[in-house]
């Protein structure tokens, strides 16, 4: 469909804020489809997703949308947008109703297994009259970076409309510092994550294990869809947020970059053992006696005492050379 404009058209008001709401849940899940065919294992998949409660969903490497919905029973009521390119946004037609002339699709990058694209829906909740503006994508496998994160971000900035809520599933591929730092991070489960408007947060969230996909289930729970004000259709900012969210990093075997301080570990500080360092004794070195040496005198202890030595020493040395 049309790409919806940038901000309110002339003459429509902004949909009403409502006290409160149902909570939401959103699931992003990437089907490992060819595998799941391949293999025949439908029945195991199709048991994932009824074991999971969810109002939208926003499906990767699904081939067939309306196979699905076919054999989940909890999705009997859904229906879905589908452009293709393996993507699709599915939700309850009980709750939502699909916004007319209100979805499309964007490019965003292209990979050795094709193009990819964004695809985007806006919903209305029957209930509360909030607008969901409901994106999925399924980004390339050569990473985020460079103009591949700037077309996932203008895929909402130029679509979205004021005080839509900004649902944003997906098998990203990547980690994306420029879309951490537009939007609100809500279930950061690797590559597969849940963004929503920078400022909200999401009462929950899990990622469960996804087999037969490759893939984990990815859930966030709000408390309420309820629009919000106009900071999801505010100026994207190139910088990245200041607080970066978490995301699940591999892990990596390169060395750390700094030694761990005592703050910066649950182990408690200890002192190392310390390298004891030998004491040095003065070593006496063996002199043969000489009987014509007289004893040396101790060092006098006062000034009287010091002349009686010179006069005991003048005398010994008298008797030394008349000898």
């Amino acid at each position: 469909g049309p790409c919806a404009p940038y901000g309110l058209p002339d003459g429509v008001p902004p949909p009403p804020v409502p006290p409160s709401g149902p909570g939401l849940e959103v699931v992003t899940y990437n089907l490992y489809w060819w595998n799941v065919a391949q293999n025949n294992n439908w029945s195991s998949l199709w048991s994932k997703i009824q074991s999971q409660s969810f109002d939208l969903i926003g499906f990767q490497e699904c081939d067939d949308i309306y196979f699905v919905l076919s054999n989940v029973d909890r999705m009997s009521s859904f229906q879905a947008y589908a452009p293709g390119w393996g993507q699709a946004i599915a939700w309850d037609s009980g709750r939502f109703e699909e916004v007319s002339d209100s979805a499309g699709v964007k490019y965003v990058a292209t990979d050795r297994w094709g193009d990819r694209y964004a695809i985007w829906v806006r919903l209305r909740d029957r209930e509360t009259g909030a607008t969901i503006f409901a994106i999925n994508t399924h980004g390339p496998v050569s990473g985020c970076a460079g103009s591949v994160e700037q077309m996932m971000l203008a895929a909402v900035t130029e679509n979205i409309r004021d005080g839509d809520m900004l649902i944003y599933t997906g098998d990203f591929n990547c980690w994306s510092p420029l879309l951490d730092s537009n939007f609100q991070l809500v279930a950061p489960g690797g590559i597969d994550m849940i963004f929503t408007n920078k400022g909200r947060a999401a009462a929950s969230w899990r990622s469960v294990g996804g087999s037969p996909s490759d893939h984990p289930l990815v859930r966030a729970t709000f408390a309420a869809s309820e629009p919000v004000a106009d900071e999801s259709t505010a100026e994207p900012t190139d910088q990245p947020s200041a607080e970066p969210a978490e995301p699940t990093l591999e892990p990596t075997d390169a060395p750390p970059t700094s030694l761990p301080t005592e703050t910066e570990t649950d182990q408690p500080s200890t002192d190392p053992t310390p390298v004891p360092v030998p004491t040095l004794e003065p070593t006496a070195t063996a002199v043969e006696a000489d009987p014509t040496v007289k004893p040396t005198i101790a060092p006098p202890a006062s000034l009287e005492a010091l002349k009686a030595s010179i006069d005991e020493l003048k005398s010994l040395i008298g008797d030394r050379c008349s000898a």
